[in-house]
């Protein structure tokens, strides 16, 4: 006889199922299914994942395994990728940053909220952080009235404020030329229109392209549709400009929204803000809506989100400095360690620039495809270097910080895939300037 199942099992078979419903929604956009539930239901994907894990542990305690092995698979699934998130984010690259002495740009971006009538604690966390750079948004002309006493330590301004929500400022200590102000939706009702804010700052560490955006948040489908129309527009408007670039912003959409993943992506961008900053009231609990991205020729420094403004967002601060350029006679070396683990011994590399004696001025980008030539263990490192380009490559591009890379395990020392893996890599050190000597000496074992 089947023993029927009790209270409280229909509770809890309709939440699981309610459950993983929204996770499939969640879910929906990593496989290319955009849609308006799909992009609000991933706005929230580490909050989806624990729930999503919870409920599972709850469908397993009352016997109903298949809705929780469901469950515990969708929540890995939406679990890998904030995971991944969190890897290739601000946070990550500011962990990872060496300081060196190089000349830092302090820059803020704060949405103070259009109704908010009292700047108080927005002009005491400025003068508190001491930045270089004050980007503003959701401005209006009163609030620049209000703070104008307080900014007075930063003469070179851009006001674009505005009664709407969409006003934005820029103060600067450093003199700002080539300044531009370009409308993001050109058939937009004129009381309400968004803009993109963008300025060449002159710091000492050279030119700094800053631009702050704040698109249409999407409420409803339409709305979506325009925001990810006006990231296209300020795509086009960003890529005009080699120069080092910061784009600063209340970009209404997350680091796991297939759109501002898109504008990222498109624009050569890096720097995803993972720490909440809206509603302010939520606390850790919140969504990062706010971020900082940077060009490929910037890395950060430092990132970290400020305290309440009296707003609904809290404000962040991001420290950044110009990718050193290798000197002449330089050329990149890479480095290769085995080290032996109670599970195994895996390898990990790093690039930097150092003086060149002899080989070739390659870019440490070529390595993969150079390593695969060397024969099979250096393809099976190849393919696992490809995999993981987005974080090796940023680690190359900054010059000196380790990223762990497991292409396999090689068992002991001696085995086969150990020594070919060696010396796949001691013939790539060797092209690559370091010569026999440096190959022996850069390959410790």
């Amino acid at each position: 006889m089947t023993r029927k199942r009790g209270w409280p099992g229909p509770p809890v078979r309709g939440i699981g199922l309610g459950t993983l419903a929204v996770g499939a929604a969640c879910a929906a956009p990593m496989v290319g299914l955009d849609g308006f539930i799909g992009e609000l239901a991933a706005s929230w994907r580490p909050h989806i994942a624990l729930g999503t894990l919870i409920c599972a542990a709850m469908a397993f305690a009352v016997r109903f395994l298949l809705l929780a092995g469901s469950l515990v698979a969708l929540a890995v699934v939406l679990g890998v990728d904030v995971v991944r998130t969190e890897m290739d984010s601000a946070q990550a690259e500011a962990r990872s940053a060496s300081r060196n002495g190089d000349a830092a740009v302090r820059v803020v971006f704060a949405n103070i909220l259009i109704v908010n009538d009292d700047t108080d604690k927005f002009v005491a966390w400025i003068e508190s952080s001491d930045p270089d750079v004050v980007v503003a948004t959701e401005f209006s002309p009163g609030h620049v009235q209000q703070v104008a006493e307080a900014m007075g330590n930063y003469p070179f301004q851009v006001l674009q404020p505005r009664w709407h929500p969409y006003g934005m400022v820029i103060y600067s200590r450093y003199p700002i030329s080539g300044e531009a102000v370009t409308e993001l939706v050109k058939d937009t009702p004129p009381a309400s229109v968004p803009n993109i804010v963008t300025v060449g700052v002159e710091t000492p560490a050279g030119t700094l392209h800053v631009a702050g955006l704040h698109p249409f948040p999407p409420i409803t489908p339409r709305r979506l549709a325009r925001r990810n129309e006006q990231f296209a527009i300020a795509g086009d408007i960003l890529v005009d400009t080699d120069v080092p670039k910061l784009v600063v912003g209340d970009f209404n959409a997350t680091p796991w929204s297939a759109g501002l993943r898109a504008f990222v992506s498109d624009n050569g961008l890096t720097g995803f803000n993972t720490r909440a900053t809206w509603p302010a009231w939520f606390g850790l609990a919140g969504i990062p809506i706010d971020h900082a991205f940077v060009s490929r020729n910037l890395r950060i420094l430092d990132i970290e989100t400020g305290p309440d403004i009296g707003s609904d967002h809290r404000p962040i601060l991001i420290s950044v400095s110009p990718v050193r350029s290798p000197q002449p006679g330089c050329v990149p070396r890479c480095q290769v360690t085995l080290c032996g683990t109670p599970m195994g011994h895996h390898h990990h590399a790093r690039c930097r620039h150092e003086p060149a004696t002899t080989g070739h001025s390659d870019d440490c980008r070529n390595l993969p495809a150079r390593i695969a030539e060397r024969g099979w263990a250096g393809r099976r490192f190849a393919r696992h270097v490809h995999f993981l380009k987005r974080g090796f490559g940023r680690n190359i591009r900054m010059g000196e910080h380790w990223r762990w890379v497991h292409p396999w395990r090689t068992g002991h020392d001696d085995s086969r895939q150990g020594a070919a893996f060696r010396a796949a890599w001691q013939d790539t050190l060797r092209d690559h300037g370091c010569g026999d000597a440096g190959a022996a000496a850069h390959t410790r074992l």
